[in-house]
């Protein structure tokens, strides 16, 4: 009788840490489900904020298109864009 409840006793063991779904398998699962609730949720909250900009810049004036634009490094068509490195600049030897 010992036997038999040892031997249940692995066995019940032997399913629930390393059957299907055991319980390492469930808190690894649990844990990218958390992740993934939090990471939907920035991106909702980020949606909501390009969602905003995008009607204020469909309310705004050219001006201030022009502005936004040139802050992602756009031209005009046949303008050319000149960078300058200021730090070079700045430094006196």
């Amino acid at each position: 009788m010992k036997l038999f409840v040892i031997i249940l006793v692995l066995i019940l063991l032997w399913i629930v840490f390393f059957g299907k779904f055991n319980v390492i398998k469930i808190l690894k699962s649990n844990q990218i489900i958390k992740d993934k609730k939090i990471e939907f949720e920035q991106l909702r909250k980020q949606k909501g904020k390009l969602a905003q900009e995008r009607q204020q810049l469909e309310k705004a004036d050219l001006k201030v298109i022009e502005k936004k634009a040139r802050e992602l490094g756009m031209a005009k068509e046949g303008e050319k864009i000149i960078r300058i490195k200021t730090d070079k600049i700045n430094k006196t030897n």
